[in-house]
């Protein structure tokens, strides 16, 4: 099963005296928060399904400034991603899923890239690796709901059912009395699918708070999982393929917008929507 945004020319396997290890190209920046976290869950233990894992970082062999390439050892376990989309593993995977969010939050572990595509599990072993550290990682006190709105929220309910997450997306994406007047300049937004959605939207070149906000809202429904024939249907999996497009199709973030657009109206006609 491929995993959704895993980057094979970013990523490598290599083998040293049938050992094995993963290079990666990324930045100093990563290199320093892999090091951090390894350092900061060191002898951390998670109980799960009447078992202690522990929760490990993978350690670096070295860092080729000129090249940008960090190499580390390699973990062999289970992609949690891979294990929400089989029906064989789903049920204990949702545990897994909610009981790791609950550790980083009750560890003040606040890793930015927390994805279930970013944790391999060994059940034999009893281990859990958290990999991917390029976005952001802190140990401090922050503000826990523009936390979870830089993409943690959505990364982590997009492969399960509202009944089977802990955390509610209505709080996390309801516009605060302090945000009211806050103001986005459309051709500013950084972030190419929701500037690409707003043009779809045809908002005004100044949008409000909380028509930002409503972009995000209409992922979360995008995404939402569907049932078809016994099977389960992951619209992320679709939509992130499009993405994928984007070095050879200059339209694919606004074929991407069109299919949000397309998946909400959906669930609004079926009165799937809960945000």
């Amino acid at each position: 099963m491929e995993i959704i945004s895993f980057d094979n020319e970013r990523i490598q396997i290599s083998t040293d005296n049938s050992t094995k290890y993963i290079n990666k190209k990324t930045s100093q920046l990563e290199v320093e928060n892999l090091k951090m976290a390894r350092e900061y869950l060191n002898s951390k233990i998670l109980n799960i399904l009447n078992c202690e894992y522990s929760i490990e970082i993978p350690k670096i062999k070295c860092w080729d400034e000129e090249k940008k390439i960090v190499k580390m050892d390699f973990f062999d376990g289970k992609n949690l991603e891979s294990m929400l989309r089989s029906g064989i593993t789903r049920k204990e995977a949702i545990m897994f899923l909610n009981n790791l969010l609950e550790f980083i939050l009750v560890n003040d572990f606040y890793w930015v890239d927390f994805s279930p595509r970013n944790i391999l599990i060994n059940e034999i072993n009893k281990k859990i690796c958290f990999v991917d550290f390029e976005k952001g990682l802190s140990f401090k006190n922050i503000n826990l709901i523009d936390f979870f709105r830089n993409h943690v929220f959505e990364e982590y309910s997009s492969f399960l059912f509202l009944n089977e997450r802990i955390l509610n997306g209505n709080e996390i994406f309801k516009l605060r009395p302090e945000e009211e007047e806050i103001t986005h300049y459309k051709n500013y937004i950084k972030i190419k699918r929701v500037k690409a959605t707003a043009n779809k939207l045809n908002y005004p070149d100044i949008i409000t708070q909380n028509q930002f906000l409503e972009i995000y809202r209409m992922f979360l429904i995008a995404e939402l999982p569907q049932k078809s024939s016994g099977n389960i249907i992951f619209p992320r999996v679709e939509l992130e393929k499009i993405l994928e497009t984007k070095k050879t199709n200059p339209m694919a973030y606004d074929e991407y917008a069109d299919k949000i657009i397309q998946l909400v109206k959906k669930r609004k006609k079926e009165k799937k929507i809960n945000y």
